[in-house]
């Protein structure tokens, strides 16, 4: 098992610093923990890389291949955006395979499924209006226990390990 704040602070934080050098409000405190409750709800807090029993999704963020392509085809347009994903990555395996094996860009996948939603990211302060974001804009099968459940693992796994202000 990831410990939970040391994922915080030496993946996360630095990831979405990274991705600020494309657009600054990438990274954004409310960004840290919309993206770090979705990963601990779609790994079931760091158990799983692939999704059970034998779905498609990968990576702890759960992304899709297909949903991947269309995140591919979208910074393949924008240069910049272009050069920040793609220096997270190596050359030795496929993107898509990547969101396993690169931590880094797998949070970075899962902040711009997140940044392309049409409305902006709710507030950290708001526990259960971010899990009913990630229902609307991350998950793709619609069950109103999901919302509840992401709120409380956020609640029971992240909120414990959130820096002090």
């Amino acid at each position: 098992m990831i410990d939970i704040g040391q994922f915080r602070a030496l993946v996360l934080a630095p990831t979405l610093r990274h991705l600020a050098k494309c657009e600054a409000r990438l990274d954004s405190p409310d960004a840290h923990e919309i993206v770090l409750g979705t990963i601990l709800h779609e790994s079931d807090s760091f158990r799983f890389l692939r999704q059970r029993p034998n779905g498609p999704a990968r990576g702890f963020g759960q992304m899709e291949p297909a949903t991947h392509t269309w995140m591919r085809q979208w910074i393949g347009r924008r240069p910049e955006w272009r050069e920040c994903f793609d220096a997270l990555i190596g050359s030795w395996v496929n993107p898509v395979e990547q969101l396993y094996t690169s931590l880094p860009y797998m949070v970075a996948a899962t902040r711009w499924r997140f940044w392309v939603a049409p409305e902006p990211l709710p507030e950290r302060a708001d526990v259960l209006d971010m899990a009913r974001y990630w229902d609307r804009f991350y998950q793709t099968v619609e069950d109103e226990h999901e919302p509840k459940a992401w709120a409380r693992r956020y609640r029971r796994d992240a909120l414990p390990t959130l820096p002090a202000i």
